[in-house]
């Protein structure tokens, strides 16, 4: 799976998911832009000591170092602002003039689960949707499935150009089904729908968007979750969603890292390929797609 003159870039790439997927795609060898709204590490909110998954680019850059991964390029963007968003992608065709694959990792949907947002008040992640705040809907929408649509138009034209690439969305399971808040799982299913339909646009120019699932807890920098999955590891699914020939005939669909790691012959950090848990029964196709066998019924969290 070596990415030796590839280019890449990840968004939301300072915690969990996002920050091991850069470590990944650099570790095998690609350049690889990453996005946040800190270069440095910011005050922490209020009740976010008791989270492990904030940072910032500097702490993804000094990590990477640690790990092998030294072809990090860091950006400050805020993927709310779309003129910064266009300015990031100015940047990679003035330096590079290709991009390879895209990975959205850039998420708002968990900054109140973060201690954001204190002058709320008390917030409850499960409750009914008429319980929540209203404004959770645009946490989980902007920085999420529209800044996902918005990196991949931009990603798209110079992909289109060149005839490849590969733009993975990051997703749940709560995409097929209901899980947690109304919110939260819409969000995850129009994602899921976005790189769906978006691959019957750019099918005729070899460029595949995909959904990627990570099958587990995530596990983060002084986490110790029993039967978590690195964020290396779903950075390495990535890289072999990319390496794969048949590529365009798994265009659009949804796939997820575990069931893609005995096919391709990849493991996490430790060597060991994490097992599928029985909540995935009857999801796992011969390709290692995620098709959910009752999409209406409610996820028992």
């Amino acid at each position: 799976m070596a990415l030796s003159g590839k280019v890449a870039l990840v968004t939301g790439a300072t915690r969990s998911v996002g920050r091991g997927v850069a470590h990944a795609l650099s570790q095998l060898g690609a350049k690889v832009y990453i996005t946040a709204r800190h270069a440095k590490e910011a005050k922490k909110p209020p009740g976010a000591e008791r989270h492990t998954f904030w940072g910032s680019l500097d702490i993804t850059v000094r990590e990477g170092r640690e790990m092998g991964a030294t072809s990090l390029v860091p950006v400050v963007c805020d993927h709310r602002d779309d003129d910064q968003t266009a300015g990031l992608f100015e940047r990679i065709i003035r330096d590079d003039g290709h991009l390879d694959i895209v990975v959205h990792a850039a998420w708002g949907g968990y900054e109140r689960l973060r201690g954001g947002y204190p002058e709320d008040g008390p917030f409850d992640w499960s409750a009914d949707f008429w319980a929540q705040p209203l404004s959770l809907w645009d946490e989980m929408q902007v920085v999420g499935v529209r800044s996902n649509y918005l990196v991949s138009a931009f990603a798209a034209r110079m992909m289109v150009a060149q005839r490849s690439g590969l733009l993975v969305s990051i997703s749940y399971r709560c995409g097929q089904e209901y899980s947690e808040n109304v919110a939260y799982s819409t969000s995850h299913a129009a994602m899921d729908t976005m790189a769906r339909h978006m691959a019957i646009d750019l099918k005729p120019y070899d460029v595949a968007p995909v959904s990627l699932y990570p099958m587990g807890a995530v596990e983060d920098v002084a986490w110790d979750v029993s039967g978590a999955e690195s964020g290396v590891f779903v950075g390495r699914a990535v890289a072999a969603l990319y390496a794969d020939p048949a590529l365009m005939s798994k265009t659009g669909k949804v796939f997820g890292t575990r069931a893609l790691a005995p096919i391709h012959g990849f493991t996490d950090t430790d060597g060991s390929q994490p097992e599928i848990s029985e909540e995935y029964d009857g999801w796992v196709q011969p390709d290692g797609s995620m098709v959910c066998p009752a999409p209406n019924a409610p996820l028992e969290s």
